[in-house]
Formats: structure tokens, C-alpha cells, sequence
């Protein structure tokens, strides 16, 4: 994940981040067959209910898509290192959800990391904007 954000700057040529999105897709879609091969798992695609494929496809392609797409805008605007502190933040982020929507506290064990990955991040974006 390092390196791609740093491969990013390098591989932006223009205002269009479309292809690049859809090459980040089908590159994983292939790492993942590939994955699958090697493994020799079985997919068990007659264990998803009927309602869970559409979560899933929009997991898989509409949020895959907005995310990436927002994530290399991200890269080539702001720089690869402000773009990698703010991912520290995502474990702070799912927590926050889990408590609003789910109403389910954060574990005391894991206060701790939240708590320095927050700092780290705040440590990466003062260090990167001197």
C-alpha cells in the first residue's frame, strides 16, 4: 500500500483517474484469482443468500470504485505521505461508526491504538507541512 501511493505521483498523466481506477480493479481482481488458484479454495458461492449478492456487488465495484477513484484524487492533489496519515485514521473511523450506528463500544483494549494511530497521524501531517 506504501508503494502505491508513492507509484501514484509517478503514474498520474492527466485529469483522467477512470482508467487508473479500473486498471487498480482489475490488477486486484487478477491477484485475487491468482490468490484463489494457489490455495486451491473453493469460492462456496451456494452459501450467499439471495439479497447478499447485491451487497456484495455494491461493496465490490460501486465503493471499490468511489474509494479508489477519491484515494488517487487524493494522492496526486495532497502527496502521498498526507494521503498515507490520513489512512491511519480509518481504524478511529470504523470505531466511530460501530458506536453511532450499532451502539458498540470500543473495547478498552483497543483504545490505546486508536489512540496512537491518531497521534501518528497528527505527527505525519505537522512534520509534512513544514
Amino acid at each position: 500500500m506504501c508503494c502505491y501511493s508513492v507509484a501514484m505521483k509517478w503514474l498520474y498523466r492527466g485529469d483522467d483517474m477512470i482508467p487508473l481506477v479500473f486498471a487498480t480493479l482489475i490488477g486486484g481482481s487478477i491477484w485475487m484469482a491468482l490468490a484463489l488458484l494457489f490455495t486451491g479454495q473453493d469460492l462456496e458461492w451456494h452459501k450467499i443468500e439471495g439479497h447478499l449478492v447485491l451487497h456484495m456487488a455494491y461493496l465490490s465495484i460501486a465503493a471499490t470504485l468511489i474509494t479508489m477513484y477519491l484515494y488517487q484524487r487524493a494522492t496526486v492533489d495532497l502527496g502521498p505521505s498526507k494521503v498515507m496519515a490520513y489512512s491511519y485514521l480509518t481504524p478511529s473511523f470504523l470505531a466511530l461508526l460501530l458506536l453511532l450506528f450499532y451502539h458498540q463500544p470500543v473495547s478498552n483494549m483497543a483504545i490505546p491504538g486508536l489512540i496512537i494511530s491518531s497521534m501518528a497521524t497528527l505527527l505525519l501531517q505537522k512534520k509534512d507541512s513544514k
